[in-house]
């Protein structure tokens, strides 16, 4: 009898250790293109960690249960200059690459999915008093298996904060 009990014990141990587990992270294979970055100030054109990615793309990542960490920001604002270089030191720390939605890309007409992003976005964007969702520039947010993660509007104001939202994606 003491054999079952202690069978049975270690049975319900075991079984409650793999409760606690962390899901594996899915990755799917993200369609990239390079992104010239030399429109930030303190970004080299060429060697960083941003990848642009279309509308379309990060649709199909969020469809698909994909993980990544993604950045949506433009040249023209005086916020994302003052952040990007910090979202490249924490993507150097953490060898992770940054997937890149600009509203004013010449590669897609960004607007035209907005109602589509708008929707996805939902659950981490900023709501007005009267409910309206709005996406503020710099925004970067993790996805972790077609689920948001932490989220940083206006950028996060440290390395530390964004190594800790890209480090939730391993």
């Amino acid at each position: 009898m003491k054999k079952i009990s202690i069978l049975l014990m270690t049975f319900l141990i075991a079984i409650s250790l793999l409760g606690c587990s962390k899901e594996e992270t899915r990755f799917i294979e993200i369609e990239s293109y390079d992104v010239d970055m030399s429109g930030y100030e303190d970004m080299p054109s060429t060697n960083h960690h941003f990848k642009g990615i279309t509308p379309t793309e990060f649709m199909r990542v969020y469809e698909e249960d994909g993980s990544g960490v993604f950045y949506i920001g433009y040249t023209g604002c005086s916020s994302c200059q003052a952040t990007v270089s910090l979202i490249e030191e924490a993507a150097i720390e953490t060898d992770t690459t940054v997937y890149y939605l600009d509203p004013y890309s010449e590669e897609y007409d960004f607007f035209s999915y907005m109602s589509d992003i708008m929707a996805i976005l939902d659950p981490i964007l900023r709501h007005e008093d009267d409910g309206t969702a709005t996406i503020y520039t710099p925004h970067i947010f993790a996805m972790i298996n077609g689920e948001f993660g932490q989220s940083l509007i206006g950028g996060g104001d440290t390395v530390d904060e964004l190594v800790s939202l890209m480090e939730e994606v391993r």
